[in-house]
């Protein structure tokens, strides 16, 4: 099952969108606790990663709305329709802590004694709701600026080299890495279909973005509008980067039978009704 650990699992914890958006704001549904469980399958996951992935998708973009947060709402969703049959090519849900490699959610022990700069270690995670059973190119450091280190993606692949790339198709057979169009060193073991992981990536930049211009209406904080612009200008980027993807009609399938487009549910609200 994909989706929202949190649903897959059963579990009382809710998934949100980081940070968490409130319920009732401004009429809102609180679409972004991303409940699944309208036309999912067991506890709330999905059959499918994307739709699992277009559920979160909508939750935002609902919030956004719902706070007439000004997003080119369209456009992100015919980037979605058109290029969604990419993201089933992901078939193994994996657990992404899609926020793990951010600085306020990482916690260390630091020994002072180890050396000139001191030995670092990764002790845990301050806040575990943030996790998804999905395509581990979600997370979030993989659509940050700056990119990932050599010394993240040498980790990530398990420590067979992570240097990135021009760009151009190479396979490392003797270290199960695969350059992809996505210009980094890949582990074929995570990540699936490594042709297609530049334009999946693309769609999560999409998604990212998408939340941190939503969120800073939500919970304004100190420098808001210079965090709102980034986000906008990396929003912007990253749709005119999928401006520039070709559909291949080959490679396009039809949703499953029985699974309810996210964007055609009702909105949730505390009398049941939608609207």
């Amino acid at each position: 099952m994909f989706g929202p650990a949190a649903a897959v699992l059963g579990l009382s914890v809710p998934y949100r969108q980081p940070p968490p958006l409130p319920q009732g704001v401004n009429g809102s549904s609180g679409s972004g606790s991303g409940n699944l469980n309208n036309g999912a399958d067991g506890n709330g996951g999905t059959a499918s990663w994307s739709m699992a992935f277009h559920s979160m998708l909508e939750s935002i973009l609902r919030d956004g709305e719902d706070m007439a947060v000004m997003v080119a709402y369209g456009t992100i969703r015919r980037h979605f329709r058109r290029l969604r049959h990419l993201l089933d090519e992901v078939t193994v849900p994996r657990v992404v802590v899609v926020d793990a490699a951010e600085g306020g959610n990482v916690l260390v022990d630091f020994d002072p004694e180890s050396g000139e700069e001191g030995l670092v270690r990764i002790s845990g995670l301050r806040d575990w709701s943030y996790c998804v059973f999905g395509d581990p190119l979600l997370a979030s450091v993989f659509s940050d600026e700056p990119p990932p280190s050599e010394e993240f993606l040498a980790g990530f692949n398990n420590g067979n080299g992570g240097k990135w790339s021009s760009g151009e198709e190479e396979t490392e057979t003797e270290t199960e890495t695969e350059t992809s169009a996505a210009g980094m060193a890949l582990n074929r073991d995570l990540i699936e279909d490594t042709e297609t992981a530049g334009t999946r990536l693309l769609l999560y930049q999409m998604y990212h973005a998408t939340v941190s211009i939503v969120k800073e209406f939500y919970r304004p904080r100190t420098q808001s509008s210079r965090r709102e612009l980034e986000a906008r200008k990396r929003l912007t980027e990253a749709l005119a980067r999928l401006e520039q993807v070709h559909e291949d009609p080959k490679r396009r399938h039809q949703r499953p039978n029985g699974e309810m487009s996210p964007a055609k549910r009702a909105r949730q609200d505390d009398g049941g009704g939608g609207g």
